[in-house]
């Protein structure tokens, strides 16, 4: 203990929290630097240590009332001391609501040592008094970005009903990595007990607090407070001094106002704002946040906008330019660059002067060159083979009646391209009946350039365009076009004629042309050869568009098989469903039935052979919903899902229930007595944590296995975890869950509670072991053991949610895994099974509950109790979470 400030000792361990050193200590509480020992990150703790009314203890951490805190302040109430203990936590509980970058994060409360404590993300940074202390006042825009920062954040604490009470400069937080202030350090629990007792030192602080606060009572209370401490730190801010107490300024203000005392440094709308922020009246002053940013703005867009309205015009005479100043109007280009005037280097041309329109005009004069023809191992600078420029023409036509000419024999035609075009004309050709002066053999159409004038492209037909690319790639051979097949002898070929000495085109014909019929399905060889001789030229294309006549119906073919092979496995899909679908609608109505009756054994055995065929079932899902609501009145159920890891929790109502085990009941334990616990309403995992949800957390674990049998399916619970482990996942998910949601482990009763659902029996669903609601050491237990020859399944753990669940909609209440507590071990229970432990994670014992796989009978038993070490771990004991609101 630190004899200075009446503080643990460095070093001590609080609630899973080690001590590194006091941040900070006043009348009220002491403030502590820590570190969680299971997350490895920095927060800072808050005690309830009010030093006129509590002592700590000769041990040097408890804290005890003195004689002081011992008397109430008034009769019927709880000690001084108790009663601020309350306020604290009940300060707590609205802050941890509270979730704004401009507010200090509060992450957890919890009482330990006869006290309270707070627990808050800590920030490297200082305060706004340290930071005056250094530099006396501060300038407008440092004053701007402040008010940026906490007017958005007092607004959200406002709106959750509740004040700070004590604005001051050392409350006001500069967190270092991004310069934002932020609130810390709220009074109101101190301000309660302030009401309560005048010895309690530090209710107000003098210059900041309205004069409301120095009453005893808080009617008067509202957002105008926080606006009365706002405006004194401005004033202080402005002023290098806070205002005098609110109390002197009752009769006759001694206060400069800030209008005044600002006068060319500030702007007139801030000081204003400030005048009005610090009035002496509550009624005087602004109402709330959000009026006195309203305010703030308004003044800024109507007083500070400089006015130029007695300028006088510019005179152009009067300046000395030239006598023509021109700007070209910005507009699209069109020049076939693609380059438009949104481009930069556009912008720049356009924003350079005349020298742009200049050098336009300058290459428009100059002569027209035209470009040199293309040849077959040069390609066309216009993008192509010039002899496909036809092609493109009239393939451009029928593609697109949109598309206008010179676009289209602008068209980058690449290479890899023309299979496509060869396969696009076929399809068109084969769709045209052509007039017989366009397929009269040896008709030939004169190449053009792209640039030459040629009919309208709507009007050329695509047999035209065919024609057209086997003569040119003849033409490229030094011979003449071939005369087409035979229509009868779609597999002859004909040799060209009218050439004396054949080149590689024609004595290609001549071997195609020799190749017997009955061998013409090894063709594909011909062709590879045909492909690298030729290249993509003319009559390669043509002997690609032979393989595809030989090649196309067999892919049909085969297409054909696969769409006749996919509608049966459909049919059969289809006929199956149908059945399935007929069988659970009948063991529903067997259900409906029985649930008539108020067989509620018989509705269950047929709910679960329908949930057999399908658990997922609408229909079957809503009637066990029917079923649970009809036996357990007032439970019907309530569910949430956990956003940061899917774990879904069931809502448990509140309620009185006989724990522990009658005398008479078999396999009762020592440690069981029967006595009667009422607990409140909680929300409780419905499974118990998987591994894929606890590697959210740590993605390295490892469940590990058992005789080669793996326990690490993600839907498997996640075991080989100690207590310890588990509260830390459960501290990990309350920070990440956000604002409103705090996660525990649950306490020894919870638990008991829950699994039992209502029921007195030895398990939930009876009082003999039943391999469809748990799983236990069965006939596949590789250790050996067994229970009769019984089969649940499963020879090691489980999928979570196998098994029926009880009432209540909880899986695996019985078996599969131990499940951890926070409660401590009494034998003779004595009020621990309905808390949490407050020992030190490593000290006494635990309780964990359920039984595991490898268990028989009697471990599987609603009130069986077993104590452990928070540091054990082995494969059968995992945890699931309870979720406070």
């Amino acid at each position: 203990m630190t004899e200075e400030t009446n503080a643990l000792p460095t070093g001590y361990s609080l609630h899973r929290y080690q001590i590194e050193g006091v941040l900070g200590a006043g009348g009220f509480g002491i403030t502590y630097r820590a570190m969680h020992e299971a997350l490895e990150n920095e927060v800072a703790i808050k005690e309830y240590f009010p030093a006129e009314w509590a002592y700590r203890d000769h041990n040097g951490t408890t804290v005890r009332p003195n004689s002081q805190g011992q008397i109430p302040a008034k009769d019927g109430e709880p000690p001084c001391y108790n009663w601020g203990l309350q306020r604290f936590l009940d300060e707590a509980k609205i802050l941890v609501q509270i979730n704004h970058p401009g507010v200090v994060r509060v992450r957890d409360y919890f009482t330990a040592n006869g006290s309270a404590y707070i627990v808050m993300e800590y920030e490297e940074g200082e305060s706004l008094s340290a930071t005056l202390q250094r530099g006396g006042i501060l300038p407008e825009q440092e004053l701007r970005r402040l008010l940026n920062n906490v007017i958005p954040a007092l607004e959200a604490v406002h709106a959750q009903g509740y004040l700070h009470r004590d604005l001051k400069p050392s409350n006001l937080y500069i967190r270092s990595r991004d310069s934002h202030v932020m609130l810390i350090d709220f009074g109101a629990a101190r301000q309660a007990l302030g009401r309560r007792s005048r010895s309690v030192t530090s209710v107000v602080t003098p210059g900041y607090s309205p004069i409301e606060q120095y009453v005893t009572v808080g009617e008067d209370y509202g957002p105008w407070t926080d606006i009365y401490a706002l405006g004194a730190v401005l004033y202080r801010c402005i002023t290098g001094a806070p205002p005098v107490e609110a109390p002197g300024r009752v009769l006759k203000d001694p206060v400069q106002p800030a209008i005044e005392v600002g006068a060319g440094l500030y702007s007139r709308a801030l000081l204003q704002v400030v005048d009005q922020a610090l009035a002496v009246r509550p009624e005087d002053r602004f109402q709330s946040v959000a009026t006195m940013r309203e305010v703030l703005l308004a003044a800024d867009q109507s007083s500070d906008t400089p006015d130029f309205s007695q300028i006088p015009p510019i005179q152009p005479e009067l300046l000395d330019l030239p006598s023509s100043v021109g700007i070209p109007p910005l507009k699209l280009l069109s020049d076939g660059s693609g380059a438009t005037s949104s481009s930069p280097a556009v912008r720049d041309e356009w924003f350079g002067g005349d020298a742009w329109q200049s050098e336009r005009r300058r290459q428009a004069a100059l002569p027209q060159v035209p470009e040199p023809p293309a040849s077959p191992s040069r390609p066309s600078q216009r993008g192509g083979f010039d002899t496909l420029g036809p092609l493109v023409q009239s393939m451009a036509a029928d593609a697109s009646t949109s598309l206008e000419p010179d676009l289209a024999m602008d068209a980058d035609l690449s290479l890899p391209m023309l299979e496509n075009i060869w396969e696009h004309l076929d399809e068109a050709a084969a769709q045209q009946v052509l007039p017989p002066s366009q397929s009269a053999p040896g008709a030939e159409t004169p190449a053009r350039l792209p640039s030459e004038p040629s009919e309208p492209l709507l009007k050329r037909s695509t047999h035209s365009a065919v024609e057209h690319l086997r003569k040119a790639s003849f033409r490229r051979d030094g011979i003449s076009s071939p005369s087409p097949p035979h229509p009868e002898s779609p597999t002859s070929v004909h040799p060209p004629a009218g050439h004396e000495e054949p080149g590689v085109s024609q004595r290609l014909w001549s071997a195609m042309e020799s190749i017997p019929g009955s061998l013409t399905v090894n063709w594909t060889r011909t062709l590879v050869a045909v492909f690298a001789i030729s290249g993509l030229s003319g009559i390669g294309l043509l002997g690609y568009e032979y393989y595809r006549s030989t090649e196309e119906p067999r892919q049909r073919e085969a297409a054909e098989l696969q769409r006749r092979q996919e509608e049966e496995a459909t049919r059969l899909a289809r006929e199956e469903s149908q059945q399935r679908e007929a069988e659970i609608n009948t063991y529903l109505e067997q259900a409906r039935a029985s649930i008539a009756n108020k067989e509620w054994d018989r509705a269950r055995i047929y709910l679960d052979r329908a949930a057999v065929l399908d658990p997922k079932h609408p229909a079957v899902v809503a009637l066990q919903s029917e079923l649970l609501s009809i036996q357990r009145p007032g439970s019907a159920s309530k569910t949430h899902t956990d956003n940061t890891t899917g774990m879904e929790l069931k809502w448990v109502e509140g309620g009185c229930f006989n724990m522990g085990s009658p005398v008479n009941e078999r396999d009762h334990g020592n440690d069981e007595s029967s006595h009667q616990v009422c607990v409140k309403g909680f929300w409780i995992g419905k499974t118990e944590v998987t591994n894929s949800q606890y590697r959210r957390f740590r993605p390295g674990h490892d469940s590990g296995s058992v005789q080669g049998r793996p326990l690490n399916g993600d839907d498997q619970p996640a075991v080989n975890l100690n207590g310890q482990d588990a509260q830390a996942f459960a501290e990990w998910l309350s920070w990440e869950a956000g604002p409103g949601k705090r996660f525990r482990l649950p306490t020894e009763a919870e638990w008991e509670y829950a699994a039992r659902a209502g029921a007195a029996t030895r398990y939930y669903w009876g009082n003999d072991i039943d391999p469809r609601h748990a799983n236990f050491s069965d006939r596949n237990d590789p250790t050996g053991a067994s229970i009769g020859n019984l089969d649940d399944g499963q020879s090691v753990t489980s999928p979570v949610g196998n098994y029926l669940p009880n009432t209540l909609g909880l899986h695996d209440m019985a078996g599969n895994v131990w499940e951890w507590t926070c409660s401590e071990y009494n034998p003779n229970f004595g009020g621990e099974e309905q808390r949490c432990s407050t020992r030190r994670p490593t000290e006494g014992q635990r309780v964990v509950r359920g039984g595991a796989w490898n268990n028989g009978p009697a471990e599987l038993r609603s009130a069986k109790r077993l104590p452990r070490k928070p540091d054990y771990r082995d494969p059968t004991t995992g945890f699931r979470l309870v979720m406070e609101e």
